[in-house]
């Protein structure tokens, strides 16, 4: 999964990033993989690179953003 987490990150010449987290004080089985793209300024939890989708995940944000502008300007 490291090398496809890497290839993934090559592939946004250097726009990409990827953090990985493994344990917890109350839970040592805890694993979390966050994906970023600094040009889409936009990130999601994953469990494996088949999920990354981030082009999906900024639709959602803008959406949310647009409807509580409208909200707050209407």
């Amino acid at each position: 999964m490291l090398d496809k987490l890497r290839q993934w990150v090559k592939e946004g010449e250097g726009r990409r990033s990827v953090t990985i987290n493994i344990g917890e004080p109350r839970e040592s089985d805890y694993l979390r993989i966050f994906v970023y793209d600094y040009s889409l300024m936009c990130g999601q939890a994953v469990q494996s690179v088949e999920e990354i989708n981030l082009e999906a995940e900024k639709e959602k944000e803008d959406k949310e953003e647009f409807e509580r502008l409208k909200a707050k300007f209407a």
